[in-house]
């Protein structure tokens, strides 16, 4: 595979580009102590987990296209809910929350059918894009 711009063969896809940059971190730490007081003696211990992702600069560029999220929506959705379910009907706080519910819709159906129709097509066109290792242009090729 040669790229586009330059003609290098020093190329890969960018799923591997991304892949290789992107590690898994998990780890637990253990302290202990012992301290000496007014009223006497005393013992500590403590544990901690960590977890993560760390992504090198080239990985984040490298990146799949993200899928959007309907957590935002829900959440507040569920909150005009609530004000529309304790307010008395036809009240200004009935009114606005009935829009945001019907908003939160509109919004969690955008973003289902982003999920469902445009991201699939955004995932196989990545899965064909390539990065020059000499120059750095991302290219697609089929």
């Amino acid at each position: 595979m040669q790229c586009e711009k330059c003609h290098s063969d020093n190329t890969q896809r960018l799923q591997v580009v991304y892949e290789g940059g992107t590690q898994n971190i998990s780890a637990t730490s253990r302290t202990t102590g012992i301290g000496i007081g007014g009223g006497g003696l005393g013992v500590g211990a403590a544990s901690t987990q960590t977890t993560g992702i760390s992504r090198s600069t080239l990985a984040y560029r490298a990146a799949p296209p993200a899928k959007q999220r309907y957590v935002f929506a829900l959440f507040l959705g569920f909150l005009a809910w609530l004000l529309w379910v304790y307010t008395s009907a036809f009240s200004k706080w009935f009114l606005l929350s009935s829009a945001v519910i019907a908003l939160c819709g509109y919004w969690a159906y955008r973003v289902y059918t982003f999920n469902n129709k445009v991201w699939p097509e955004l995932m196989a066109y990545w899965e064909n894009e390539w990065l020059c290792l000499k120059c750095g242009h991302i290219y697609h090729h089929e």
